[in-house]
């Protein structure tokens, strides 16, 4: 039980890192475009 709570918690992590991270990549090219 205790294994299956950590894996729930790591995969919920990891959802939303990739949810920051494509974030900041679309707000990041966004100041590109605008600096150009």
């Amino acid at each position: 039980m205790y294994i299956y709570w950590l894996i729930c918690i790591e995969f919920i992590l990891n959802r939303i890192n990739w949810f920051i991270i494509e974030e900041l990549m679309v707000t990041s090219f966004l100041v590109l475009l605008k600096i150009r």
